[in-house]
């Protein structure tokens, strides 16, 4: 298997919408509770692939498998320009193979060479696997929102975990 990344183009906008609604479907990962249209995307798709922040696809064989991405935290506050929120999706036969750690490595390189500072990731508490991952890529929590997401069976709280991006 040979995956590589690349930035993604207009084109690719229906097949990261399949995976995002396929995560969506599957329950537990995120805080969405329904599916997106690709028109419903387009303006986020506009603002994610807009430097400094970036969007990249995560290929096998041409296919795309997931995608990482950096998104403004509190878009318009100037002072909080350095600091940068983080996403990963991935295709659920493609997890537990090292391509989330893999992601999550590739957008901090990225945030870092597009001047981010900070590194902000947020998920719901139930997401173990991605608590795990951050943990291990040296993110730490940096606060804890309990009992805020109101899901389709449960009550989950969210996490947000940091990452200092700063050169030494």
């Amino acid at each position: 298997m040979k995956v590589e990344f690349r930035n993604a183009t207009q084109n690719d906008l229906p097949a990261l919408v399949d995976i995002l609604n396929n995560i969506i479907l599957e329950g537990g990962f995120n805080a969405d509770l329904s599916t997106y249209s690709i028109e419903e995307k387009q303006a986020w798709f506009n603002k994610v692939t807009t430097l400094p922040y970036a969007l990249l696809c995560l290929e096998n064989e041409q296919e795309i498998i997931g995608y990482c991405y950096l998104s403004p935290w509190r878009n318009g506050r100037e002072a909080l320009a350095k600091v940068t929120e983080v996403s990963y999706y991935l295709k659920k036969e493609f997890r537990k193979q090292g391509f989330g750690k893999l992601m999550v490595q590739t957008i901090t390189k990225t945030a870092k060479q597009n001047g981010f500072e900070k590194l902000l990731a947020i998920l719901l508490d139930t997401n173990l696997r991605s608590v795990q991952l951050l943990e291990k890529e040296g993110f730490t929590i940096a606060g804890h929102l309990k009992d805020v997401a109101k899901l389709a069976n449960s009550t989950a709280g969210q996490f947000i975990y940091i990452k200092s991006l700063a050169f030494k």
